[in-house]
């Protein structure tokens, strides 16, 4: 299915669309759209295209490549909210999206795009090609702090030269707020997390889920900007910290492979 022959679409109208009833192609039910995204229908349409959009802006503006010829992978791409986007704009040759859970996968069967599964840890990314723009949109908010490294690395060694990176991260008043899982640990708790954000530490609350290699892959994980400065810059250029008003507890990054 080529989707491009929408490309003219508006946005709004296009995100639309994809998450309405008369959905093309088909997506998943209400209950599994919030259980991955926290939200389903019109309201995850207007999120989806907010992001959407800041991807394309930040193609226009940092990318080495026009946003038409880029080679796009959406990594960890659950149903393949945000890809469905991405295919009104490019065809299915330059879409690529991985996802650890093959079940959720079976939803991007009739997707234009290639996809694959990805590992827990991700040591590499499952596609001999080199991307011109990574995204990863509430990723690094549940990764623990060895396997968000071992996703670092295996998008840097996946991406073109001059290739952008997109990630979002928790602010501060995620835990604050003891939002999502953080709602069922004691005030000290709370504490002494948002003591470590202070600190720059990585912060992380691991779910009760079986480690892989020695860590609990999954939780909530609220990474400070300081921890980013001295820990990411290594491998990437902070280009932009940007602002995302449709959720804010998503905050993008936007960066460059060195």
């Amino acid at each position: 299915m080529d989707l491009t022959i929408y490309r003219d679409l508006p946005d709004p109208v296009w995100a639309d669309l994809v998450f309405g009833t008369a959905s093309l192609p088909p997506i998943p039910p209400e209950d599994i759209q919030r259980s991955w995204c926290g939200n389903a229908g019109a309201i995850l349409a207007s999120h989806s295209c907010e992001f959407y959009r800041l991807l394309k802006r930040a193609v226009a503006q940092y990318g080495v490549k026009p946003y038409s010829n880029a080679r796009v992978l959406d990594f960890g791409c659950g149903w393949g909210r945000l890809t469905r986007l991405v295919a009104k704009d490019l065809p299915a040759s330059q879409i690529y999206g991985c996802d650890p859970d093959d079940e959720i996968l079976k939803w991007c069967a009739h997707l234009p795009g290639t996809f694959a599964r990805s590992d827990h840890r991700p040591r590499a990314i499952p596609f001999d090609v080199k991307f011109d723009l990574a995204f990863a949109y509430s990723v690094f908010t549940h990764l623990g702090p060895r396997t968000h490294e071992d996703a670092l690395n295996a998008l840097h060694a996946s991406l073109a030269d001059g290739g952008l990176l997109v990630v979002t991260v928790r602010p501060r008043a995620f835990v604050e707020q003891k939002a999502s899982e953080l709602a069922r640990l004691s005030d000290e708790s709370i504490r002494q997390m948002l003591q470590e954000y202070d600190a720059g530490s990585f912060v992380y609350h691991p779910l009760n889920v079986p480690p892989v290699d020695g860590e609990v892959t999954y939780g909530e994980a609220v990474i400070p900007l300081a921890y980013v400065k001295r820990h990411w810059l290594d491998r990437y250029e902070l280009l932009s910290v940007e602002r995302f008003p449709a959720d804010p507890f998503q905050v993008p990054l936007v960066m460059r492979k060195r």
